[in-house]
């Protein structure tokens, strides 16, 4: 029995690895189709990002590759890249119209939060930037694996005044078009009757993927509510949607939280210049970038050096801090590092800051 099960596990590692090597084949082909846009834009054309773009077209190159070159298009244009917090107007009222949690769901994937209910003070432009600077950070913490992410809507108060026709079909267009593949789940919480007439035009704009991904929850039907239960853990889930969390959003904290993600975008930068380069100090920065991206949480760096057990150097700063299910402690796992590597790294950041956050 033992020799039958150690041949069901081999054959289940060299399918995994057959797989494996069958989606690199492809990524490699899209770079290929790419022809020189991936080193004209080395931070967005990552392995991550074009197995995403693969995954939402199906797995078809030719398809993968006119989509990345028309957001590549768009990107130009738009540089979603540089959009930052302090660029969000009116950011004290915008936040509570939609906001990313700072816990996960059961599955380990990042918590959008939108309430179109809530009248919001700024432009549609306006509206868009910050939906675009939602979405950058979604990619961030998704770079390990496509649909990633989850968007919970709260309809709570919602009428047809609520969400402009304009601002939909705009929206709509920049998450299927310029972030396919990145929304595993889209949960559409006790949406009026009203709605149904709204949400009838508005499907023959959405990709039948993307469609699929829709759920409707009731907090009257304790059968579309399990969805809730299933996915989230009651105790952090906000009590709108069926949890037992109370909190309400500290925009103090949050906007401490958004201002730690705008340090790190630098870093992912140089790392992805790093795997395009064959500079020994970039290729060692980007390995290292690379490892803590595989970790369980997303590490930042600070430009203050400090004395630290480390060495001479300082310490880092979670940005996505992953959860531990078991204690709901924060973890982060260590890495020890020479301090010939450390001086490399301080030659290229002034200095690289890794911490143990508990």
């Amino acid at each position: 029995m033992s020799h039958l099960l150690k041949t069901r596990r081999e054959r289940e590692a060299t399918l995994q690895e057959h797989a494996a090597s069958e989606e690199q084949a492809k990524i490699n082909k899209v770079r290929e189709l790419l022809g020189e846009l991936p080193t004209e834009m080395p931070g967005f054309f990552s392995d991550a990002t074009i197995r995403r773009f693969l995954h939402a077209r199906n797995w078809s190159a030719t398809q993968a590759t006119k989509t990345l070159k028309e957001a590549a298009k768009w990107r130009r244009q738009y540089k979603p890249e540089k959009i930052r917090w302090e660029d969000i107007a009116e950011r004290e009222n915008e936040v509570k119209r939609a906001y990313i949690t700072d816990y996960l769901d059961n599955n380990g994937r990042t918590v959008l939060v939108a309430r179109p209910s809530v009248k919001s003070v700024t432009s549609v432009n306006e509206q868009i930037k910050q939906l675009v600077y939602n979405l950058e950070n979604l990619t961030m913490s998704s770079e390990n694996a496509p649909e990633n992410a989850v968007w919970v809507i709260d309809f709570r108060g919602w009428t047809l005044s609520s969400t402009p026709w304009a601002l939909t079909r705009q929206s709509l267009d920049i998450i299927q078009n310029y972030y396919p593949g990145l929304v595993a789940v889209a949960i559409l919480c006790n949406p009026p009757k009203i709605f149904e007439s709204f949400w009838k035009i508005m499907s023959y704009f959405i990709e039948l993927e993307m469609k699929e991904k829709v759920r409707f929850v009731y907090s009257n039907n304790s059968e579309s509510l399990r969805i809730m239960t299933d996915m989230f853990d009651p105790d952090k889930l906000e009590s709108a949607f069926g949890g037992r969390n109370t909190w309400d959003i500290d925009i103090v904290e949050y906007s401490e939280r958004m201002r730690r993600r705008d340090q790190w975008v630098p870093l992912v930068a140089l790392a992805s210049r790093g795997l395009s380069s064959t500079s020994g100090s970039w290729g060692l920065l980007a390995l290292l970038v690379h490892l803590l991206l595989g970790m369980s949480v997303v590490v930042g760096y600070d430009v203050t050096a400090g004395g630290t057990t480390s060495g001479r150097y300082g310490a880092s700063m979670a940005f996505w801090p992953r959860v531990s299910s078991r204690d709901n402690r924060r973890w982060i796992h260590v890495i020890q590092l020479d301090h010939r590597l450390l001086g490399e790294l301080d030659d290229l950041l002034g200095c690289l800051a890794l911490r143990e956050l508990l």
